[in-house]
């Protein structure tokens, strides 16, 4: 989906230098203001990751409760043992002092070695 105007799209590329490696990249990309859809990639390749993915936020409010919904999922490759793994986002839901976080974690794709 391209945004309507320039205004509307944000990225944001990181290119950080810590102390083991020096090959870490994070990109950020808003890609759609209505609804709020943002997409991510993030990799180290000296580490042996890659992470991409797109996450739709929606909240709803309830009489006495309110629930954060994070539509989307994310992908993570370990590049050197061939695993692949889908994250789904957390929807959390709060009521008084309770809460409760749920998302899922699964194996796509396992190179046993």
């Amino acid at each position: 989906m391209e945004p309507k105007s320039r205004d509307e799209s944000i990225r944001v590329i990181v290119r950080l230098q810590s102390m083991k490696t020096r090959d870490f990249l994070l990109v950020v990309l808003q890609i759609s203001h209505h609804p709020p859809v943002s997409a991510f990639y993030v990799t180290n390749r000296q580490e042996g990751f890659v992470m991409s993915g797109c996450i739709l936020a929606k909240s709803k409010f309830y009489g006495n409760s309110l629930s954060a919904v994070m539509d989307g999922s994310a992908h993570l490759v370990f590049l050197s043992r061939g695993e692949e793994y889908v994250i789904t986002m957390p929807y959390a839901h709060c009521k008084g002092e309770s809460a409760a976080v749920r998302f899922t974690v699964a194996c796509l794709y396992d190179n046993p070695s």
